[in-house]
């Protein structure tokens, strides 16, 4: 059985809240880095979990609305 791909991410947003960046690597070496929903989800798209710091409190809300209903279901792992 293959090794499940995990994704690393973090955002950075604005005081109010509009994004300003997400920097992302996979459990492949694959590197994302930009303030930009549609590239991040399909950056997504082979991801089978999700991982990171306070991402359940911060990220995920941030990222909510740009993720498919797929990528919302995936088990996370948050290092908080």
């Amino acid at each position: 059985m293959p090794e499940p791909a995990i994704v690393f991410f973090d955002c950075e947003t604005t005081l109010d809240m509009k994004l300003k960046d997400i920097g992302a690597i996979d459990s492949e070496g694959g590197v994302f880095h930009a303030a930009d929903y549609t590239r991040f989800r399909a950056f997504l798209e082979k991801a089978d979990i999700l991982a990171g710091h306070n991402i359940v409190n911060f990220d995920l809300k941030v990222l909510d609305k740009a993720l498919t209903d797929k990528q919302r279901r995936l088990p996370v792992i948050d290092t908080l």
